[in-house]
């Protein structure tokens, strides 16, 4: 849902670096390495 979407763009994430994810969006390879990273989890690939 929308709160943990949002809860999940604010904390560091460990299939990404332990990098935080809304801090990758302001370039098109941080939102693109995040998108990947949505995509994994829609389809259940878990880091």
């Amino acid at each position: 849902d929308k709160d943990n979407f949002l809860k999940w763009l604010s904390y560091p994430c460990k299939a990404i670096g332990n990098r935080v994810p809304i801090d990758l969006l302001n370039s098109k390879f941080g939102a693109d390495i995040v998108l990947e990273e949505l995509g994994r989890i829609e389809h259940g690939i878990f880091a």
